[in-house]
């Protein structure tokens, strides 16, 4: 896609099936590709999970695109390579390549020399499962000292999602090991609460799961409270971040029945950009998508609503929130916005910077989630 009047950005969102079975994806459009992007989280039939990810050549000759896996647990590094055409697609399945390993995570780095950008897909969706899920995010082509999540929930209710947890993936994408820190924050505000990583080396991966002590999967379960190296139950946002690191980290949240993910947001900035915010579209149990907005360095923002049918300004709305927090800002809450329409957002922090993500959810059964990251302004 191409504009020649203005700047543009994109969302794309992926259904399929229906009822029980329904699924939903979404990823954002890629403006300017790069020749190293990271994926931190890719699996070969983990828990019933698998990550296959596609290459584009964003450049103007053909290029090799390797990816190199290197396995959470430690070990020797593996590669799959694809010869890329320009402005083609290649996808890579790690179910089916021979040199990687069931049951393994691992953080890949996918090198060319023409730029390229990546979309995951993760799916738990075989005609076997009883409650077939997938979601998408991009290949994180930047990473910085410290990454911005808005949305992190342990055992929550997600509007309706019950049960919601959510697993970080952190990747060092410096050139030295790194010992992450991890800090969580109530949904609206509250003390942060840190927990501190193993080290880590240079383009690997750390996972957190918040259900667990210290994060730690398979370790000791936490319980509903608050407790030596466990979260209460709840919503949180969260900042990644070590000193004069390049992190990168993406978001798993699933539900037993849904699940959606996005990657952590590397640079806060003044205004952001939400091409699609919708208010029951489709019916009372149709799609709705609440933001999660936090705070960088703002304790206030504006938010600019403008009608996809007419492109008008519908009402503005100003908001407050604590210092590094994020707040949920529900569309069927916001006064003047009407039933089963679509939205385009623009956000100003008033006094600092902000990060932000679109969750979509519907609510007539199945996988009826998915999520977006907010564009800054360019």
């Amino acid at each position: 896609m191409k504009s020649f009047g203005s700047t543009i950005v994109s969302v794309v969102n992926e259904q399929a099936g229906s009822g029980t079975r329904a699924e939903a994806l979404s990823y954002v459009g890629i403006s300017t590709g790069a020749t190293s992007v990271s994926l931190p989280n890719i699996v070969r039939r983990f828990f019933g999970f698998h990550t296959p990810f596609i290459v584009q050549n964003l450049g103007t000759a053909t290029t090799t695109a390797t990816a190199t896996f290197r396995p959470f647990s430690g070990g020797s590094s593996v590669t799959v390579v694809r010869n890329i055409a320009p402005g083609q697609s290649q996808f890579v399945e790690p179910n089916i390549e021979g040199v990687l390993t069931d049951g393994t995570q691992y953080a890949v780095t996918v090198s060319s020399v023409q730029p390229i950008a990546v979309v995951v897909n993760t799916h738990n969706d075989d005609a076997t499962a009883e409650k077939p899920v997938a979601y998408s995010t991009n290949g994180i082509v930047a990473g910085a000292d410290a990454v911005y999540g808005p949305y992190a929930p342990k055992n929550a209710d997600d509007l309706g999602f019950v049960a919601t947890m959510s697993t970080i993936v952190l990747q060092n994408l410096g050139s030295s090991p790194v010992a992450p820190e991890l800090a969580f924050r109530p949904l609206g505000g509250g003390l942060p609460t840190t927990f501190t990583g193993p080290t880590t080396a240079t383009g690997t991966a750390w996972a957190f799961d918040l259900r667990y002590q210290n994060g730690i999967a398979g370790g000791t379960l936490c319980g509903k409270l608050a407790s030596p190296g466990c979260l209460a139950d709840g919503e949180y946002s969260f900042v990644a971040s070590y000193p004069g690191s390049t992190l990168a980290a993406a978001v798993n949240v699933i539900s037993p029945t849904s699940a959606m993910g996005y990657t952590a947001i590397a640079q806060p900035a003044p205004k952001i950009f939400l091409p699609n915010v919708t208010r029951t579209l489709g019916g009372s149990t149709g799609w709705t998508t609440p933001i999660l907005l936090q705070s960088g360095a703002a304790r206030a923002a504006e938010l600019q609503w403008r009608r996809f049918s007419d492109g008008q300004l519908v009402t503005t709305q100003n908001v407050t929130f604590a210092l590094g927090a994020s707040i949920r800002i529900d569309p069927r809450n916001v006064t003047g916005l009407a039933e089963n329409t679509q939205y385009a957002v623009t956000i100003s922090g008033t006094d600092g910077t902000i990060a932000a993500i679109v969750t979509e959810l519907n609510f007539q059964g199945g996988d009826g989630a998915m999520a977006y990251e907010g564009f800054a302004a360019p």
